[in-house]
Order: C-alpha cells, then structure tokens, then sequence
C-alpha cells in the first residue's frame, strides 16, 4: 500500500470513529517556560467538546498576542489549567485517538502546564497522540500551514475540514 493510500485511510479511519477528538491549544509563547491560555475540542462529527480560555500564572507574550489575539485580562476570569485538568483527563481517557495538528508542539505545552501547576503530565499512550499536519504531508509530499484564525476552536474546525479532504 502506498503512502498517499496510507493517509487516505488513516483520513477515513479519523472520520469513521466517534470517539475520535480534534485538540488545538493557544499559548503565552513558544519557550520551555510558555502555558497554554486556550482549548478546544471537537470530536471527529465537528461537535465542541470543550473550548475555553485558560487563566495563565504568566502574561501573554507580545508576539503571541499578535498571533492569537488573546491578551491576559481576556482570560482574567477564565479557569486555570489546574481547574481544567481533571476535565480534560477525563476527555483524554475516554478518546479512542487525539488528532492534533502538530502534535509535538500541543503535547509539551500542554505537560509544561501540568508541569508549571505541579500536576502529572498527561500519559497519552504512543498510539492515542495522531499528527494531522505529519499525515497530510505524507499525502501531499509537503505540509502546510492551518487556516482557522489562530484560534483553538477556529483550528481544531480547520484540521476536520483539512482531513475531510485527504479521505
């Protein structure tokens, strides 16, 4: 089988399973120090699971703000990530696979928040955490930047309609 087939299928097995989510983070930054400031979460029907500002412990990083568009005193009444992680466990424990467009950069700011808030990090086993971008690259020959507004709720939408058209 070939690896264009590969990721057709991989499309097709994403949207054929209900218990499949789609999870986009906003953060303060992009360093080892940075926090995550939104989630959202759709499941594999284009369903809002979960979306949310996060209260960070620091101030969003200019640059980031200029990306995103989330300034602190927006999230100044939002839950902390603390308050968040027993919730977003539960959504974790429950998916059948965790579809993330850039898997590597949302999986360590999501643990360098638990990290920063004293809880455990997230134990996704090898086969949960799913990359959106890598398996559209592996269709295409190239990867390509999200267009859903730099938004959490706005990217996990871009990554179901990015799938939709690899299957």
């Amino acid at each position: 089988m070939s690896r264009q087939q590969q990721a057709r299928d991989w499309a097709n097995a994403v949207l054929a399973d209900e218990q499949a989510i789609i999870i986009d983070t906003e953060t303060t930054g992009l360093s080892r120090y940075d926090e995550v400031v939104e989630i959202g979460i759709i499941n594999s029907r284009g369903e809002t699971v979960l979306n949310t500002l996060v209260k960070p412990q620091r101030s969003i990083h200019y640059h980031a703000w200029r990306v995103h568009g989330i300034n602190t005193s927006m999230c100044a009444d939002a839950p902390t990530f603390a308050q968040l992680y027993d919730q977003l466990t539960e959504i974790f424990t429950a998916a059948s696979r965790i579809i993330i467009y850039n898997v590597s950069f949302d999986k360590r700011l999501l643990n360098q928040s638990c990290q920063q808030h004293g809880l455990s990090p997230f134990d996704f086993p090898p086969h949960q955490l799913q990359c959106a971008m890598k398996m559209y690259a592996q269709l295409v020959g190239r990867s390509r930047r999200l267009n859903g507004g730099h938004r959490a709720l706005g990217d996990c939408i871009a990554t179901l309609k990015l799938i939709k058209s690899m299957s």
